[in-house]
């Protein structure tokens, strides 16, 4: 599909289903992609179940449990090496199409053009000729700083981690129409 023949109020394109290997480390756990360290995905985009044709992410992912966050208020260092210490890692590549790809590009430079756009104005509120502009240029200029960044990385997310331990990993963001062709397993995080 070319940029040309997308049409946003489309309805969702429906793709033919995929024979994906059962049992080999591949599983759905309600609406989470459950899978065996070292597994490989299929070539399919994680987000729509769109051929990839190859198009892989490279994904590292580490979890520790919740709980350790508490050691952040006996202070942020000693958390660190804790966390450091005891997380659970992972290293996915990860299939996408080209559509979501391009959106995740879109995303990450939105986000730092508006990072960039605001550090401009926060140098440009520093030459007003009124207050009021000052205090207008300084406020948008500091929320595009902080808000460009965040959305950045919200949109270069394509799937997330939502626990990790020593054999399995729970991934999350992934379209149900992926998770669909997968054994079902009653194996919650």
């Amino acid at each position: 599909m070319s940029a040309s023949d997308f049409n946003p109020y489309a309805a969702p394109r429906s793709f033919a289903p995929v024979e994906m290997p059962l049992d080999e480390g591949l599983w759905q756990t309600g609406q989470l992609l459950l899978l065996r360290k070292g597994t490989d995905l299929p070539d399919r985009c994680v987000k729509c179940n769109a051929p990839a044709e190859g198009r892989r992410l490279k994904r590292a992912f580490s979890w520790h449990h919740p709980a350790y966050f508490v050691l952040a208020l006996a202070g942020l260092l000693i958390y660190v090496i804790v966390a450091m210490i005891v997380r659970q890692s992972i290293t996915l590549q990860v299939g996408v199409c080209r559509e979501h790809l391009v959106r995740r590009r879109w995303g990450i430079l939105v986000g730092w053009f508006s990072a960039m756009a605001g550090l401009a104005l926060i140098v440009l509120s520093w030459m007003p000729e009124s207050p009021e502009l000052f205090q207008l240029a300084l406020c948008a200029g500091l929320g595009l700083l902080v808000a460009g960044p965040i959305y950045g990385l919200w949109r270069s997310q394509i799937v997330w981690a939502r626990k990790i331990d020593k054999e399995y990993a729970w991934v999350s963001g992934v379209c149900n129409e992926y998770l669909a062709q997968l054994p079902l397993i009653d194996m919650p995080p």
